[in-house]
């Protein structure tokens, strides 16, 4: 009796659950891989609502560009001359960028002042962890991966080169998880 009301609880459970949404389907266009600066890759929002990638401007300059996913039509973000590659944070408020005078900057996804965060991040991928940025540690001999506050700061070593390693590359975090 107590294992078959269990089983009637259950499927009332789940039949009383809402269905969940269908899956959005977007489509967009972009300019050819090939059109892209080296280095450039876009990147999906985590909420699924923009691409941000680096491009050309019409002047011939590098910066980012956000394009709704809701629009046909991708803006620059303005403070983000010379911007190598670029990588949106979790929330979407900001955008941690690479430049080609090998700074490390964050910048409001709306635009504005960028701030630097370090030196020697000309091509380094980076992954937002909590308020933090993980990248890889150029010019920091026997660091593989570091963390860099978000607000700025001093690196910090999250992992270290083994013998016979050169480079620990493209960082992957799960902040919710506590992995890197």
């Amino acid at each position: 009796p107590a294992a078959g009301a269990l089983v009637v609880a259950a499927l009332g459970w789940t039949a009383a659950r809402p269905a969940a949404p269908p899956p959005r389907a977007a489509r967009f266009d972009i300019p050819a891989l090939g059109a892209l600066p080296f280095g450039s890759e876009p990147r999906l929002a985590d909420d699924g609502g923009a691409l941000v990638y680096v491009a050309l401007t019409p002047e011939g300059r590098r910066a980012v560009f956000v394009r709704p996913l809701d629009s046909l039509r991708a803006r620059p973000v303005p403070g983000t001359d010379g911007a190598v590659n670029v990588q949106p944070s979790p929330d979407g408020r900001w955008l941690a960028f690479n430049t080609l005078d090998d700074e490390l900057r964050r910048v409001p996804t709306a635009g504005g002042t960028p701030q630097a965060l370090g030196r020697g991040f000309r091509y380094a991928r980076v992954a937002w962890r909590d308020d933090a940025l993980l990248t890889e540690a150029y010019g920091r001999p026997g660091d593989g991966l570091v963390l860099l506050p978000a607000a700025g700061g001093a690196p910090r070593a999250v992992t270290r080169l083994a013998r016979g390693e050169s480079r620990h590359l493209a960082p992957v975090a799960a902040p919710s998880a506590g992995l890197v």
